[in-house]
């Protein structure tokens, strides 16, 4: 059990006033449909190019494991973290040290 995420879960619901607590998957199985209708509209945003999202780090499939310790020691930057399930020119060198990852890469 992942104590850190329950105590997180509990603050939020109970202790703080100024926060919302939202679980993707709770929300998923209590309504898929309307689940389904937000991701569909965030499609239609991000194909009109009206959404653009803070990326913070890109990586290959290869760096998933390294991507996944450098966010769980805070070695990211704000913004999400995306995987590319292709390899571009820049991840051609094989990175082993999570803090070696670039973080600024605009590459996809």
């Amino acid at each position: 059990t992942d104590y850190k995420a329950m105590y997180c879960r509990m603050r939020a619901k109970y202790m703080l006033n100024n926060t919302v607590y939202y679980d993707r998957m709770e929300r998923y199985d209590l309504a898929p449909n309307e689940y389904a209708q937000h991701f569909r509209y965030l499609c239609h945003l991000a194909s009109k190019d009206s959404i653009h999202p803070l990326v913070s780090a890109r990586a290959p499939l290869n760096l998933v494991a390294s991507m996944q310790k450098a966010i769980e020691h805070g070695d990211t930057t704000y913004g999400v973290c995306v995987c590319t399930p292709w390899t571009t020119k820049s991840d051609d060198a094989v990175v082993k040290d999570p803090k070696s990852i670039d973080t600024n890469s605009a590459s996809c």
